[in-house]
């Protein structure tokens, strides 16, 4: 099962004491738990043209880091039987990679990729780091795209992504959380659309 992250607060009011006792228990009874589960820690392993995050020697996760043809993406990404949940450049849309982020940057499309369209050029090699705390597993990806106008030599947008793979327990659900923060070079502001 995957998640999509919800900035949505929850909030719990106990209308009695034992109420608000039974949702403490509860709650520590489930980080005990939760911790408790073995399972593999993720692994990062950068080929190149991809970084494949992997647990127990079943891929997690495939990130094309490569610009192929003109973007950087996640490629494949696997449910926890092994399920590619994913589909990548399907015939009648080649242009839409499995999990992309493009939008037009003053007029210039990142979205399709033909001649006139810019692309998403990767500046450096990406930071990858795994970690687990309090029985949680991560893997993240970090990395400068800057996005080139048609022309190769203009960039108009600085984008610094992060893209971490979470699991909680070793039957729970994988989360994705894929960050972005853009930024104009040289200039107050950019138009997007898309």
């Amino acid at each position: 099962m995957f998640l999509i992250r919800s900035t949505h607060k929850a909030r719990f009011l106990p209308t009695n004491y034992f109420a608000g006792a039974s949702l403490i228990v509860c709650l520590v009874w489930s980080m005990f738990t939760a911790g408790a589960v073995a399972q593999e820690p993720l692994e990062i392993e950068d080929r190149g043209d991809t970084i494949l995050v992997a647990s127990g020697g079943r891929p997690v996760l495939e990130y094309q880091f490569v610009s192929k043809p003109k973007k950087s993406y996640v490629g494949r990404l696997f449910s926890r039987d092994g399920t590619q949940i994913l589909r990548d450049a399907p015939h009648d849309h080649l242009h839409h990679h499995a999990l992309m982020f493009a939008v037009a940057v003053d007029g210039v499309d990142f979205w399709s990729e033909n001649d006139d369209c810019g692309s998403q050029r990767p500046v450096a090699r990406a930071e990858i780091r795994t970690a687990s705390r309090d029985g949680r597993q991560s893997a993240t990806i970090s990395h400068r795209l800057d996005w080139m106008a048609p022309n190769g030599s203009d960039v108009l947008l600085i984008e610094s992504r992060t893209i971490e793979i979470l699991r909680v327990e070793k039957a729970g659900p994988t989360l994705l959380v894929w960050k972005c923060r853009l930024a104009p070079p040289g200039k107050k502001s950019v138009t997007l659309t898309g």
